[in-house]
């Protein structure tokens, strides 16, 4: 959880400190499938993937697009795109007094570099 990288460094003291509680969950999980993807299509594709997040022992099935498009002439990809989470479907406490600073919905972005594995 501590390598999510912010703005500016008191957001990410608070991030890792007071809301996810980074001491305590220091992970965070997703397992899932991607739906309507074609491995042989060279060209950058808009799918859907759902699967499980799981962030302070809460999982909550996700549903979200990004994009994959195949690298090199190899089995490599990139998969980027961004989805939202409720702070409040996974127990971050945030005081009342802070609430209008800190947003409802939380937007995450990502930007994967997939290779598959080999023994």
């Amino acid at each position: 959880m501590r390598a999510f990288t912010f703005e500016k460094a008191l957001m990410q003291e608070h991030f890792n400190e007071s809301y996810v509680e980074s001491d305590l969950y220091p992970r965070a999980s997703f397992k899932g499938k991607v739906i309507n993807f074609n491995p042989n299509s060279a060209a950058i594709q808009t799918c859907i993937i759902k699967g499980d997040f799981v962030l302070k022992e809460v999982k909550k099935e996700l549903e979200f697009k990004a994009q994959i498009a195949k690298k090199g002439n190899g089995n490599y990809y990139t998969i980027t795109g961004d989805l939202q989470l409720n702070r409040d479907d996974y127990n971050i406490k945030v005081p009342p007094i802070l609430r209008p600073n800190i947003a409802k919905n939380i937007e995450v972005s990502f930007n994967f570099q997939y290779e598959p594995y080999e023994d």
